[in-house]
Protein backbone atom coordinates (compact mmCIF):
# COMPACT_ATOMS: atom_id res chain seq x y z
CA UNK A 1 0.00 0.00 0.00
CA UNK A 2 2.84 2.40 0.64
CA UNK A 3 4.42 1.90 -2.80
CA UNK A 4 1.54 3.41 -4.79
CA UNK A 5 -1.24 5.91 -4.40
CA UNK A 6 -4.78 4.56 -4.76
CA UNK A 7 -8.12 6.30 -5.12
CA UNK A 8 -10.00 3.25 -3.87
CA UNK A 9 -9.11 0.30 -1.66
CA UNK A 10 -11.34 -2.76 -1.50
CA UNK A 11 -11.10 -5.08 1.50
CA UNK A 12 -12.71 -8.44 2.13
CA UNK A 13 -11.63 -10.45 5.13
CA UNK A 14 -11.31 -14.06 4.04
CA UNK A 15 -13.59 -16.86 5.15
CA UNK A 16 -10.69 -18.49 7.00
CA UNK A 17 -10.41 -15.44 9.23
CA UNK A 18 -13.87 -15.89 10.72
CA UNK A 19 -12.80 -19.02 12.55
CA UNK A 20 -10.03 -17.22 14.43
CA UNK A 21 -10.85 -15.46 17.67
CA UNK A 22 -14.09 -14.03 18.94
CA UNK A 23 -16.19 -11.26 17.46
CA UNK A 24 -14.51 -8.55 19.55
CA UNK A 25 -11.09 -9.79 18.44
CA UNK A 26 -12.26 -9.80 14.81
CA UNK A 27 -13.50 -6.22 15.12
CA UNK A 28 -10.25 -5.07 16.71
CA UNK A 29 -8.20 -6.71 13.95
CA UNK A 30 -10.39 -5.21 11.24
CA UNK A 31 -10.06 -1.77 12.85
CA UNK A 32 -6.27 -2.12 12.78
CA UNK A 33 -6.40 -3.02 9.10
CA UNK A 34 -8.56 0.02 8.34
CA UNK A 35 -6.24 2.27 10.37
CA UNK A 36 -3.24 0.99 8.43
CA UNK A 37 -4.96 1.57 5.10
CA UNK A 38 -6.03 5.06 6.17
CA UNK A 39 -2.46 5.94 7.25
CA UNK A 40 -0.88 4.69 4.02
CA UNK A 41 -3.67 5.87 1.71
CA UNK A 42 -5.19 8.96 3.36
CA UNK A 43 -7.00 10.13 0.22
CA UNK A 44 -8.47 6.76 -0.75
CA UNK A 45 -12.06 5.70 -0.39
CA UNK A 46 -12.12 2.38 1.47
CA UNK A 47 -14.70 -0.28 0.68
CA UNK A 48 -15.41 -3.05 3.13
CA UNK A 49 -16.97 -5.96 1.30
CA UNK A 50 -19.27 -8.35 3.10
CA UNK A 51 -18.20 -11.97 2.93
CA UNK A 52 -19.97 -14.28 0.53
CA UNK A 53 -21.99 -16.94 2.38
CA UNK A 54 -21.20 -20.64 2.33
CA UNK A 55 -23.46 -23.24 0.82
CA UNK A 56 -25.70 -25.04 3.27
CA UNK A 57 -23.78 -28.32 2.93
CA UNK A 58 -20.38 -26.68 3.49
CA UNK A 59 -21.17 -25.13 6.87
CA UNK A 60 -19.98 -26.53 10.18
CA UNK A 61 -23.10 -25.88 12.27
CA UNK A 62 -21.33 -26.95 15.49
CA UNK A 63 -18.17 -24.96 14.83
CA UNK A 64 -17.35 -21.43 13.75
CA UNK A 65 -17.42 -21.82 9.97
CA UNK A 66 -21.08 -21.19 9.27
CA UNK A 67 -23.24 -18.43 7.84
CA UNK A 68 -24.56 -17.34 11.23
CA UNK A 69 -21.02 -16.59 12.40
CA UNK A 70 -20.21 -15.02 9.05
CA UNK A 71 -23.27 -12.76 9.33
CA UNK A 72 -22.14 -11.57 12.76
CA UNK A 73 -18.78 -10.58 11.28
CA UNK A 74 -20.46 -8.88 8.33
CA UNK A 75 -22.61 -6.88 10.77
CA UNK A 76 -19.52 -5.90 12.77
CA UNK A 77 -17.70 -4.92 9.57
CA UNK A 78 -20.65 -2.82 8.46
CA UNK A 79 -20.50 -0.85 11.72
CA UNK A 80 -16.92 0.14 10.89
CA UNK A 81 -18.07 2.03 7.81
CA UNK A 82 -18.61 5.75 8.32
CA UNK A 83 -20.26 6.47 4.93
CA UNK A 84 -17.78 9.29 4.42
CA UNK A 85 -14.46 7.60 3.71
CA UNK A 86 -15.28 3.98 4.50
CA UNK A 87 -18.25 2.28 2.84
CA UNK A 88 -19.77 -1.16 3.30
CA UNK A 89 -20.74 -3.16 0.22
CA UNK A 90 -23.27 -5.99 0.53
CA UNK A 91 -21.33 -8.42 -1.61
CA UNK A 92 -22.75 -11.25 0.49
CA UNK A 93 -26.17 -10.80 -1.13
CA UNK A 94 -24.94 -11.21 -4.71
CA UNK A 95 -24.64 -14.98 -4.68
CA UNK A 96 -27.07 -15.95 -1.93
CA UNK A 97 -30.11 -18.16 -2.41
CA UNK A 98 -33.49 -17.48 -0.78
CA UNK A 99 -32.20 -18.91 2.52
CA UNK A 100 -29.03 -16.79 2.60
CA UNK A 101 -26.70 -19.63 1.60
CA UNK A 102 -24.30 -19.60 -1.34
CA UNK A 103 -26.43 -20.76 -4.26
CA UNK A 104 -25.16 -23.99 -5.82
CA UNK A 105 -25.26 -22.51 -9.32
CA UNK A 106 -22.38 -20.15 -8.40
CA UNK A 107 -19.97 -22.62 -6.80
CA UNK A 108 -18.27 -25.95 -7.30
CA UNK A 109 -16.98 -26.44 -3.76
CA UNK A 110 -19.70 -24.70 -1.74
CA UNK A 111 -17.25 -22.13 -0.40
CA UNK A 112 -15.80 -20.17 -3.32
CA UNK A 113 -17.56 -18.44 -6.19
CA UNK A 114 -16.62 -20.01 -9.50
CA UNK A 115 -14.56 -17.59 -11.60
CA UNK A 116 -17.14 -17.70 -14.40
CA UNK A 117 -19.45 -15.76 -12.05
CA UNK A 118 -16.94 -13.04 -11.13
CA UNK A 119 -18.49 -10.62 -13.68
CA UNK A 120 -21.51 -10.30 -11.34
CA UNK A 121 -19.15 -9.12 -8.61
CA UNK A 122 -17.25 -6.78 -10.92
CA UNK A 123 -20.48 -5.26 -12.20
CA UNK A 124 -21.65 -4.65 -8.63
CA UNK A 125 -18.37 -2.94 -7.72
CA UNK A 126 -18.48 -0.77 -10.82
CA UNK A 127 -22.01 0.41 -10.01
CA UNK A 128 -21.47 1.02 -6.29
CA UNK A 129 -18.34 3.15 -6.37
CA UNK A 130 -18.24 6.58 -4.74
CA UNK A 131 -16.78 9.27 -6.95
CA UNK A 132 -14.81 12.14 -5.44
Amino acid sequence: LSRHSFKKVYIMIGINDISAGYLDWFTEQYTEILDTVRKTQPEAVIYIQGNIPMSYRTQDMNGSLNNKNLSLRNEASQKLADSKNIFYLDIDELYADANGNLASMYTKDGLHVDTSHYPIWVDYLLHHAIER
